[in-house]
């Protein structure tokens, strides 16, 4: 998990790397609201919570929507991690 959003914060500095790349794409491809949380998160390093206050929508929620997002750029650009049930696929 450290990794994955170790690799989130580093695509803000806009390194030429296809995986940088890669992973901005997925992060747009989200809707605008969860792509917004993903960078008040991960680019600008607030809290869950606040990050939640600032697009108008309560903590639990923030991080719901911050754990389907992970998801989706996840099987984005690791399509053979994606998990069907309790098995990879």
């Amino acid at each position: 998990m450290q990794q994955f959003k170790d690799q989130l914060a580093t695509a803000a500095a806009h390194v030429p790397d296809p995986l940088h790349e890669e992973l901005r794409n997925a992060i747009a491809s989200l809707s605008p609201d969860d792509a917004e949380l993903v960078r008040l998160v991960y680019w600008d390093g607030l809290p869950s919570h606040e990050a939640g206050q600032v697009i108008g929508i309560n903590a639990s929620t923030a991080r719901s929507r911050l754990s389907k997002a992970r998801k989706e750029i996840r099987a984005i650009i690791e399509p053979s991690s994606v998990t069907v049930g309790e098995r990879n696929v």
